[in-house]
């Protein structure tokens, strides 16, 4: 009984990803882009303006098959693991609205960079949609190593 519960612990163990929400901007590199927000910093109305999020790529209803060409999808700061899905908090989700003509293949939990105009979406049902969107987005593939580069612990 102990061994399917241990492989069960590791296969979890191993679909931990670092939860993005409370981390604080630790520097900003690079001065010929939009400023890096975090994910705490949305609840302080940022207002419309272009900025750079960091988050892991999910989708919401309908399901999106991973490798589908897509120009939408929602960014989120946790990724969940095996045992534990993501939090699907409207406060803590940004719809992503690719660039016109710029589909991306989707990988679910992905950690991306999301670049575009920050601004809060209107939707009918707040309990299960994303607050924020992101339109006119860039999104590129980012490197675990970023998150203790750009940011910090509280």
């Amino acid at each position: 009984m102990a061994v399917p519960l241990l492989g069960l612990v590791a296969a979890h163990t191993a679909t931990i990803r670092p939860d993005l929400y409370d981390l604080v901007v630790r520097a900003d590199d690079h001065p010929d882009k939009p400023p890096i927000s975090g994910w705490s910093g949305l609840t302080g109305g940022l207002g419309d303006r272009r900025i750079r999020m960091l988050g892991y790529m999910m989708d919401n209803e309908p399901a999106i098959p991973d490798g589908k060409l897509v120009s939408n999808f929602v960014l989120v700061p946790e990724a969940g693991a095996l045992l534990h899905p993501a939090h699907r908090i409207p406060e803590e989700m940004i719809d992503i609205r690719l660039r016109a003509g710029e589909p991306i293949r989707f990988r679910s939990r992905r950690l991306v960079w999301a670049e575009g105009q920050l601004s809060s979406c209107y939707v009918a049902d707040r309990s299960s949609e994303p607050l924020y969107c992101l339109t006119d987005a860039a999104v590129t593939d980012a490197d675990p190593g970023d998150i203790n580069r750009y940011f910090r612990n509280p």
